[in-house]
């Protein structure tokens, strides 16, 4: 077979060892177009949208809900005055029976079942040895079916959204990693485009992984191409810091990762059964709740915390300057973690301008130190020298500390302190410190003030209690040598 060549000459030979050329748009030459929503600001059209939670959260339920919508012409629930043209769905769900899950769902949420199908395989007729025809059927899957995908939707009516439910079990089989970047974008990248060239949204439904203390977009399961594809992304979840009489049937649908437009607040919905099926009540108050925070509950107390570990720490200063290694002692008796302890002395610095931690002298040791008046705020930001803890054994002349001038990195204190939460996180903790502030025998008495107050042992009220407290005693070496960089 003959190809012509960039130059007009003809080639001859196998494709794949043709002369290439660059494909390059000006964007002189483009007219800007406006984004289309299927739902506005929530999924776009002629995207990929995700939406991920973990199993049995409602994510295939709510995608019947939002088919119904658009089988039936039903503007959504946040854009009520925003028009939803009626169209038709392709769904592709190889976990819901079409007949006894997906029809009795899409009929409770009112929807319109013509104009809802589900693709459920691929057949081909293979001829046999004898000289008949056998029928084969197998499972679709992306990376090789995208064309018969593209004759159902061109088929219908109107066709307005594509259900991928769930996505991992449609990647293209054993042939695809779903871990591999390359093989992810592979797959994804045509599916993307038959969205724009059609004009309808794509909306899969994925899984997270069990990971905890992640951001929400490193939560989804596989490889980051796969939310690296995707314009829009939708976090359902329940609700992460539920009261004792909260709701178990509350979901919440919070914002995760969108390309296309500002930030949008969560919504909320009940699901609710009518005669064994259930089916979708939306609450018309907005959740302004991230997907990052959904995730992580851990840390939405953190600022309760932390306003309390800024008390206690106003407190101790009040009364003038003390020692770190001191405060050390105090902190882990008031049983305040190092971590609220951080984050308060990073808020007081912040509205004071200045730090409240220095080196008394050349040769001395460290200090925190609280300003009570402008005379004390002194334009170096050290604390006035009057103020200097009277207990110190350093023979050092006071008036070093006056001419003393530290520069703080402030991208350096990052780096400090990113290196320290990952060690903590990695359980290492340094045998020795050359930090000059490091005292072993303090830190020992720090741990025997601590088990003082429990002379009979601890009385945990719960694991948690426990396990917390067994944190605290494991990090307590390296929370000393790590005290002066706080």
């Amino acid at each position: 077979m003959q190809r012509s060549q960039p130059n007009g000459d003809e080639f001859d030979g196998p494709p794949e060892f043709a002369p290439r050329r660059a494909i390059v748009t000006t964007l002189g030459t483009l007219t800007p177009k406006k984004i289309t929503w299927l739902w506005p600001d929530r999924l776009a059209t002629g995207k990929l949208n995700l939406l991920v939670g973990h199993p049995g959260e409602s994510k295939s339920l709510l995608s019947v809900e939002i088919a119904a919508r658009v089988s039936r012409g039903v503007p959504f629930i946040d854009t009520r005055d925003v028009a939803n043209p009626a169209g038709d769905t392709v769904i592709l769900s190889c976990e819901d029976d079409p007949a006894d899950t997906i029809l009795p769902r899409l009929l409770a949420a009112e929807g319109d079942p013509d104009r809802v199908h589900v693709l459920e395989g691929i057949e081909a007729n293979v001829p046999t040895g004898n000289g008949t025809v056998e029928t084969f059927r197998r499972g679709f899957n992306l990376a090789g079916d995208l064309k018969q995908l593209e004759e159902v939707v061109t088929n219908s009516r109107n066709p307005r959204l594509i259900i991928v439910d769930p996505l991992g079990a449609y990647l293209g089989g054993p042939d695809v990693d779903s871990h591999a970047n390359a093989d992810v974008r592979a797959v994804l990248a045509p599916l993307s485009d038959l969205a724009a060239r059609l004009g309808v949204c794509v909306l899969a439904v994925h899984h997270l992984n069990k990971s905890s203390g992640q951001t929400a977009i490193h939560r989804i399961t596989g490889s980051l191409a796969i939310v690296a594809a995707a314009r829009m992304a939708h976090l359902v979840c329940r609700d992460p810091a539920p009261t004792q009489d909260a709701d178990p049937r509350v979901r919440f649908m919070l914002p995760m990762k969108s390309n296309l437009t500002g930030h949008v607040d969560g919504l909320g919905y009940t699901i609710e059964a009518v005669d064994g099926v259930p089916r979708l009540l939306w609450s018309p108050d907005p959740i302004q709740m991230t997907a990052d925070a959904a995730l992580n509950p851990s840390t939405n107390n953190r600022g309760e915390k932390t306003q309390e570990a800024v008390t206690w720490l106003q407190e101790q200063l009040r009364d003038g300057p003390v020692y770190a290694k001191e405060l050390n002692v105090r902190r882990q008796k008031a049983k305040i973690s190092y971590f609220a302890y951080k984050e308060a002395k990073k808020a007081i610095e912040k509205s004071l301008g200045q730090s409240i931690s220095r080196k008394a002298n050349f040769d001395g040791e460290w200090v925190v130190f609280m300003p009570t008046d402008e005379s004390d705020a002194q334009s170096d930001g050290h604390p006035p020298t009057s103020r200097i803890p009277s207990n110190s054994t350093n023979d050092s002349p006071i008036g070093a500390f006056n001419n003393l001038t530290v520069q703080f990195d402030l991208d350096c204190q990052k780096r400090q302190s990113d290196d320290l939460d990952g060690r903590l996180a990695r359980g290492g903790i340094p045998s020795n410190s050359d930090d000059p502030e490091y005292d072993a025998e303090a830190e020992q008495q720090a741990h025997l003030a601590v088990q003082a107050d429990n002379d009979d042992g601890p009385d945990y009220s719960s694991m948690a209690d426990a396990e917390a407290d067994r944190e605290r005693t494991e990090i307590t070496a390296y929370e000393a040598e790590a005290w002066a960089r706080a």
